[in-house]
């Protein structure tokens, strides 16, 4: 990395002063330094050499709210050890607290991980204790504690008697930092410092396999847990839902701003955080709430230099004093992240996940080390949760995928169930005990921009046009966002290397998310929040310029808005509101088969989420197509399922369609099903619905899989729907480096003991030895004691 300076001459206003800055000065008065007038030149703005460092690539381990789960009881990756605590009488609940009541036994609440032996880990939890005994630990794969932390007529840390702090009784907080390259801790307390300690085990024992909550074997503490949070290599990753109220504190320095309601808030101020100098691409990410059009700036830094500042007005958002974006929408919730590259002194800005602009910095530099927000307004905003950390570049990223000739022949939609990103739903070891439903990238990190990237090349190489991901909406009314299911979309998707290769629309699951609680939300909150976080974008997928919009649970949205009519309502005032960003309107697909309340409500078409536990049958597929199609009412897209094999979730092993079974259904698509119900010329023809990517646990998943046959589902789509043959060339797996990038949430070699479905196999009784003996001549032979 270089660290001579740099000078880069900028105009910064219209009347610009001559001045020079170093990183940790203040700004000095241009007539003291120059004496040119102020109305002249750019000015060269200096910033002072230090050498940038690389913490890493920058992951999750652990990320949850709650420790229990309906389908295990305990929470996906959580195992419980409760031989001293109060016995358990039902699997589902209890397991966020512990109760020991045994002075010969302990007990624990374990989180196992992939073992982990480099990197700055950075622990964040809460708990409220009783008595002593109880601990915080991480342990090595050994099984050997590497640090502990625990309760003693207060709170001590393991290799030392010195009380650290009092437990106060109420919920104390923690935040626990772990150096392994360096061999030491730094603890914090309910906000205080106590210092950095080393850490139990050192060199190559300095590694973490599981961390616990635990009570002592003579101990009869009790403990209530709080959400827990386990990051590696962030430089900042704040989410305030770990701050106290009303302060500013780890590090965030300011006027006008304090924690509230979980989030940043900032009122008439600013707030800044220093941290150590990242070079290379340093990615900067917050969420922010424009209530009023407040005037706000969110930067990156040298000390109190901003180099790369994101801002706005009333109308308007900017980027280093240059408009990116017009007219932007009042009480909406949007995303921004900066992506400054040192390397070439410029930044691109996404906003909600496009890029809208990109700017030089405003001053070269080789690095970047504080994070700053402010307001200029009384009236707040909110940040929630701000994240900056280095992308780092690997020279063995996932292949560019290859198009196939005649992709374009078709239009492929594939139905993506966003569910696998860890903590936020059922999670991976309801897959484990099922060998068959292991993808090939093994039990990944959805959100992670590299997962995303293997599957844009699987579906782009086999002739796939675009996603159709799951949408839930958080609210009813107000200021939208979606929900926490979001990551593979927002994180994933849309921050991956090659999402403009394929397209995505949404499927809106008005069934088991919000719907709007009545016109004015729609109109106040869905519908803005469709068009800037979706519509505007590029990579949005459109049909004859046409938008598509799917809707899962017509029947319960129509019951949220009134009437089938009140629907057409809401789907007439969206068309208008595209048609004036310059689209052709909107075309609007029901998961399910046609009826007339469809057509009242103004869809367009339907199609099949899936054909339920017998569409593994060819004919069953084929069946239900027509059957839904002699309706009428809307056209039936043809949609083919690979089966249901739902064990994980429901306990029953069905059947899964055969790559052969799939490609001769596709084939009767292609040659028989188009050509007869199509509408030749319109966005009908040869627009197809695949079911489904990635629904490991209903048992429809076209990914790649141990027991699905690989990639054959796949290569029977490239065969039918392009004009390439299956190319097993291509069909390639992660290296195991590159799988332990995409898969830090879930303890890879973890797996559940389950029944697995399959019919048992009679014994081979040849190989069975007689012992002994009962003959029925007589009732003496019939007595148990006379064997």
């Amino acid at each position: 990395m270089h660290t001579i300076k740099k000078q880069l001459l900028l105009s910064l206003t219209a009347a610009a002063m001559l001045f020079s800055v170093s990183c940790n000065e203040d700004t000095a008065d241009p007539a003291e330094t120059t004496g040119i007038p102020s109305d002249t030149t750019a000015a060269p703005i200096v910033i002072e050499p230090k050498e940038p460092i690389s913490l890493g690539e920058a992951y999750t381990l652990v990320d949850l709210t709650s420790y229990a789960s309906y389908k295990e009881g305990i929470a996906s990756g959580w195992r419980m050890d409760n031989r001293g605590g109060v016995p358990m009488t039902a699997v589902e609940g209890g397991y966020g607290a512990l109760t020991d009541i045994s002075e010969e036994a302990d007990t624990a609440l374990i989180r196992e991980f992939n073992t982990t032996d480099e990197g700055l880990l950075v622990l964040e939890t809460s708990a409220k204790v009783s008595g002593d005994g109880f601990s915080l630990e991480f342990r090595n794969e050994d099984d050997q504690p590497i640090y502990r932390l625990y309760t003693d007529d207060g709170w001590k840390l393991t290799g030392s008697d010195a009380v650290l702090a009092k437990a106060t009784g109420a919920s104390d907080t923690f935040r626990i930092i772990l150096d392994l390259e360096n061999d030491r801790a730094q603890t914090f307390i309910n906000e205080t410092d106590y210092g950095v300690s080393p850490l139990l085990c050192t060199g190559d024992d300095a590694n973490i396999r599981s961390f616990r909550f635990a009570t002592d074997e003579d101990s009869q503490a009790t403990a209530a847990m709080g959400a827990l949070r386990i990051t590696a290599n962030y430089a900042v990753n704040d989410r305030f839902s770990f701050y106290p109220d009303g302060k500013l504190t780890r590090g965030w320095s300011g006027d006008g701003a304090s924690v509230s309601e979980r989030m940043l808030s900032v009122s008439r101020g600013s707030a800044s955080k220093a941290f150590d100098p990242l070079g290379g691409t340093v990615i900067a990410e917050t969420e922010f709430l424009l209530s009023n059009g407040q005037p706000i700036s969110y930067s990156l830094g040298c000390g109190d230099v901003p180099i790369v500042t994101f801002s706005s007005d009333d109308t308007t958002f900017y980027a280093n004093g240059t408009p990116i974006y017009e007219n932007y929408v009042k009480d909406l919730w949007y995303r921004i992240r900066l992506e400054a590259d040192t390397a070439q002194d410029t930044a691109k800005i996404r906003l909600n996940g496009r890029i809208v602009g990109e700017v030089p910095f405003a001053a070269a530099t080789d690095y970047l080390d504080t994070v700053a927000v402010s307001n200029e307004k009384s009236a707040s905003v909110s940040f929630d949760g701000i994240r900056v950390f280095e992308k780092i570049t690997h020279d063995d990223y996932v292949p560019a995928p290859v198009h196939p000739a005649g992709e374009d022949d078709y239009t492929i939609g594939m139905n993506i169930c966003s569910l696998w990103r860890e903590g936020t739903h059922y999670g991976w070891s309801t897959i484990t005990p099922y060998p068959d439903a292991e993808p090939v990238l093994g039990y990944y990190d959805e959100g992670s921009p590299e997962t995303a990237d293997w599957e844009i090349k699987y579906m782009v190489e086999h002739g796939i046009d675009f996603q159709a991901f799951c949408w839930y909406a958080a609210v009813p009314d107000g200021p939208m966002r979606a929900n926490n299911l979001s990551a593979h979309l927002h994180d994933g998707y849309m921050n991956a290397e090659y999402s403009d290769e394929m397209k995505y629309c949404l499927i809106w699951e008005a069934s088991n998310g919000h719907r709007p609680a009545d016109i004015d939300a729609w109109k106040s909150s869905f519908v803005p929040y469709f068009i800037e976080h979706y519509f505007k974008d590029p990579r949005y997928m459109t049909v004859d310029n046409q938008l598509v919009l799917c809707v899962f649970g017509a029947a319960e949205l129509a019951g949220a808005a009134g009437s089938n009519a009140a629907v057409r309502e809401m789907f007439e005032y969206l068309e208008e509101e595209v048609k004036a960003l310059g689209f052709d309107g909107v075309i609007y697909l029901a998961c399910g088969s046609a009826s007339d309340a469809l057509g009242e409500m103004g869809f367009d078409g339907c199609y099949a989420y899936n054909w339920g536990t017998s569409g593994y049958d060819v004919e069953v597929n084929k069946n239900r197509i027509l059957d839904s199609a002699a309706n009428g009412s809307v056209y039936t897209v043809p949609t083919v399922s690979v089966g249901f094999n739902s064990i994980p979730w429901h306990g029953i092993r069905y059947p899964m369609m055969t790559a052969d079974d799939f490609a001769g259904a596709h084939q009767w698509v292609r040659d028989e099903y188009l050509p007869t119900y199509a509408v030749k010329d319109t966005w009908q023809e040869n627009f197809v619905m695949l079911s489904t990517w990635n629904e490991y646990g209903e048992g429809t998943y076209i990914m790649p899989s141990a027991g699905n046959g690989g990639f054959g589902y796949l290569d029977a789509l490239r065969t039918v729907y392009t004009q390439e043959d299956a190319d097993p060339a291509l069909n390639t797996v992660p290296t195991a480096e590159q799988k332990e990038r995409i898969t830090h949430l879930f303890p890879q070699y973890r797996r559940l003991l389950r029944k697995t479905g399959y019919a048992d196999k009679l014994p081979d009784l040849s190989d069975l030895q007689t012992v002994e003996e009962i003959t029925y001549t007589s009732k003496k032979g019939l007595s148990v004691n006379a064997i």
